[in-house]
């Protein structure tokens, strides 16, 4: 009973470690998510990018967090990514040796040729974001 419920806990890091090794990238899986969020569906995966989506217990609301292949430095995902698709509308936060741009509940950054974004609707904090940025 102890070992299923291990095994249990340990599903989403499984699963993503399956997701990355079929996409050909170095994903993991966040530490940390924020209270009220899970896991919903299989980790998704594609040519050089996995995606996981969580969802509300509570409400009808969800965030994706993507990971691809990436040669950017974070100047790159300013000029390339943030800047094009919100403008000047973003926060910069740096912290953990990460800089992590955030706009509304959304965020990207680049760590370790990794390319890493949470997009869509919950209504996440920024340090809820920046934790689960951390995390990863």
């Amino acid at each position: 009973l102890v070992g299923a419920y291990l095994m249990y806990l340990s599903m989403p890091a499984i699963t993503t470690n399956v997701a990355a090794a079929q996409a050909g990238i170095r994903a993991t899986y966040p530490s940390y998510t924020p209270t009220g969020y899970m896991l919903s569906g299989p980790v998704a995966y594609s040519n050089g990018i996995v995606s996981m989506n969580f969802t509300a217990t509570s409400a009808p609301v969800a965030y994706t967090v993507q990971q691809a292949r990436s040669s950017w430095d974070s100047s790159a995902v300013r000029e390339n990514y943030i800047v094009p698709n919100v403008g000047e509308k973003y926060a910069t936060t740096q912290t953990n040796g990460l800089t992590i741009y955030t706009y509304g509940q959304n965020a990207a950054w680049v760590n370790g040729g990794i390319f890493y974004t949470i997009s869509g609707d919950a209504p996440l904090s920024p340090d809820q974001v920046q934790r689960i940025a951390i995390s990863m």
